[in-house]
């Protein structure tokens, strides 16, 4: 999905930095072919080297966007971890190693970049999460716990920052079976499974997603990418907190968030924080 943003927004005229980790290694075919795109379409379309998990990285890649760019606009976070299988089955050590590319890597993102923004009283994260951030499902467990962590992470930044001129918004999109999984954690433990009966086939549970999209070709991954390019050049103050892309269950998705934002925004009247609901530049 990552790629596919983008070439969507450097299509549109954005100066986009495309960060991936390992791009002389493992990803060094991606980051190549990204930047062959770049180069032949004409795009200011760059990769650059970042790993999520190294702050050092991190940080090494953001002041490389400086030096070049003067400023970062956004920060699209567009890449996940996922992990297939029953929750017990995952030793504390993978569950961690989820967390750290899906909720640890976008801190150290975060953190990075929200000094710039601040100074410049602009700016706006973007998290692409999932609608698994909103109802957990049967052998999506740890991935589900990383993107409710996400989601409240990045709205709590959007009313954190609603005084410094800094949008936070999220985009959740469907299940893409084939993205979760290519890009998996699988169980470790492999004899907790085998104490499950009926439930303990992974490969029985992962068809149950086969049909909730497929990510190469997938209208909903157009969808999502659209959903982002529109959130990128909506005017600050005027973007929904939440933006689902789900031909699936997005109308019960949208009535969750919905009400999870009258409750949210009734509390913080009740706590007299209303203030921290408007985007202020």
């Amino acid at each position: 999905m990552a790629r596919h943003v983008a070439v969507a927004l450097a299509q549109r005229g954005h100066w986009v930095f495309a960060a991936l980790p390992d791009c002389f290694g493992v990803n060094v075919n991606a980051a190549r072919n990204l930047q062959n795109v770049g180069v032949m379409k004409g795009y200011r379309l760059h990769v650059l080297e970042m790993d999520v998990v190294d702050e050092a990285a991190v940080e090494r890649a953001v002041g490389s966007i400086v030096d070049r760019a003067g400023h970062i606009d956004a920060v699209i976070h567009a890449s996940n971890l996922g992990a297939l299988g029953l929750a017990e089955s995952f030793t504390a050590e993978q569950v961690r190693e989820v967390f750290e590319v899906n909720v640890f890597g976008v801190q150290r993102v975060n953190r990075a970049v929200l000094p710039l923004m601040r100074e410049r009283r602009s700016g706006l994260l973007l998290h692409i999460s999932s609608v698994l951030g909103r109802f957990a499902m049967p052998n999506l467990a740890i991935f589900d716990a990383s993107m409710f962590a996400v989601e409240a992470l990045a709205e709590a930044y959007r009313y954190e920052l609603s005084a410094v001129g800094v949008d936070s918004v999220i985009v959740e999109p469907g299940t893409f079976a084939a993205e979760l999984e290519r890009n998996s954690l699988i169980p470790e433990d492999r004899e907790r499974i085998s104490e499950y009966g009926d439930n303990a086939d992974l490969g029985e549970r992962v068809s149950v997603y086969e049909g909730l999209g497929d990510v190469p070709t997938s209208p909903e991954l157009h969808d999502v990418v659209h959903a982002v390019v529109e959130l990128v050049e909506m005017p600050p103050g005027t973007r929904p907190l939440r933006t689902v892309v789900d031909p699936e269950g997005g109308e019960s998705i949208g009535e969750l968030n919905a009400l999870s934002e009258d409750i949210s925004q009734r509390f913080l009247q009740t706590m007299g924080q209303e203030d921290l609901l408007r985007l202020r530049r």
